[in-house]
């Protein structure tokens, strides 16, 4: 508490308003929808959690009754448990040198159903304890490899956001699952349930197509990509839709590889902020590929722009590179409800001018009725 007390970080200003806050609760929940690598890491959390919360849910009764422990022996169990975390702790940057966090997540859910089985059915202390301090050990390891992917997986602007979607997946997920495994606990037996929970742990391991390298691999250095559009209208930065169109003349042999670019395309912009992405070719010209997408407020848009990290190059070029011709024709809309309160001044001059003209015309209009 003193260390961030005394932290003086450098702030950088800011050049659009502030997110209000439902805006800025979407935006982040929008962000870990469509960012595979937080998926990836949000998937493999659940997994590790569900499975190993049977025995957090589950040590009291094993302490009390097949233990025969008080108060003071389950506080001794725990802190067994928090001496393997520790001894985990220490001994996790040498795994690190050696194995990847994909298999350190592997290795740490093997040894959390193993000591799950062999808490179901010890009833000796020194056992126990030893056990725990193995799993300790395991749950620090994991959570750390966990943790450290979560952080590496998304850009500052949204770290925040993010990571308080992870921890509720952490913490919402032991807490429900400790609930199942004490109903079925309660309904079958002790065994059963830590049973169940360390075939949990087991079955998780089908997640792990979803790597965590790929939190890893990401760069999340914010880059300039796009400068903010020149426009000719005063716009209210929270009047909206905002509608952005990009052209591409592209060679149609390679349509499938341009498509399939774009896909990832779809996912950045969806990611940044947009709320609809769409791709259409000219059914006249095959060779014209028309990108758009929308975001609900203009200042929306102009955040998109700032939210661009280094990753997000590559994609970038690749999709510019199948352009046949010079710069990407790059179009701006604004929804034309939000320039109701913006019209452009009329001159007093040319006002009086149309009130006389009116005048005259409708003086004139019986005149012409009766002609017709």
């Amino acid at each position: 508490m003193i260390v961030l007390y005394e932290w003086r970080r450098q702030v950088t200003p800011a050049v659009l308003p502030a997110e209000r806050v439902i805006g800025a609760m979407r935006t982040g929940l929008r962000y870990v929808r469509y960012a595979p690598a937080l998926r990836a890491v949000m998937v493999r959390t659940v997994a590790f959690v569900f499975g190993a919360s049977a025995t957090w849910a589950m040590l009291p009764i094993i302490a009390r009754w097949q233990l025969g422990l008080g108060a003071a022996g389950f506080g001794l169990l725990l802190a067994w448990f928090g001496s393997g975390a520790v001894i985990g702790g220490a001994m996790l940057s040498r795994i690190q040198r050696r194995f990847s966090h994909d298999y350190i997540m592997y290795g740490a859910t093997i040894l959390f159903s193993a000591i799950t089985i062999e808490l179901a059915f010890t009833h000796d202390l020194i056992v126990a304890s030893f056990v725990l301090a193995i799993g300790g050990a395991a749950w620090v390891c994991g959570f750390t490899v966990l943790n450290v992917a979560a952080q590496l997986s998304v850009p500052r602007w949204v770290q925040g956001r993010a990571l308080a979607v992870y921890q509720v997946a952490v913490q919402g997920g032991l807490a429900g699952a400790s609930a199942l495994w004490g109903a079925i606990g309660n309904r079958w037996g002790l065994q059963i349930a830590m049973g169940c929970g360390a075939l949990s742990l087991l079955v998780g391991l089908v997640t792990y197509g979803w790597r965590l390298a790929c939190a890893d691999e990401i760069k999340t250095d914010p880059v300039e990509l796009w400068p903010h559009p020149e426009v000719a209208l005063k716009i209210d930065p929270y009047s909206g839709p905002a509608l952005v169109t990009v052209e591409y003349r592209i060679n149609p042999a390679r349509t499938e590889e341009f498509i399939d670019v774009m896909h990832h395309q779809r996912l950045t912009r969806l990611r940044d902020g947009a709320v609809y992405w769409g791709l259409f070719v000219d059914t006249n010209h095959p060779d014209r590929f028309l990108e758009h997408f929308v975001s609900e407020t203009w200042v929306e848009h102009l955040r998109l722009h700032e939210r661009l990290i280094a990753s997000d190059v590559l994609y970038e070029q690749q999709a510019k590179s199948f352009h046949l011709g010079g710069a990407l024709p790059i179009t701006h809309f604004i929804s034309a409800d939000a320039m109701l309160s913006h019209k452009a001044p009329i001159n007093s001059q040319d006002d009086a001018a149309g009130e006389s003209r009116e005048d005259a015309a409708q003086k004139d209009l019986p005149a012409k009725k009766s002609a017709t």
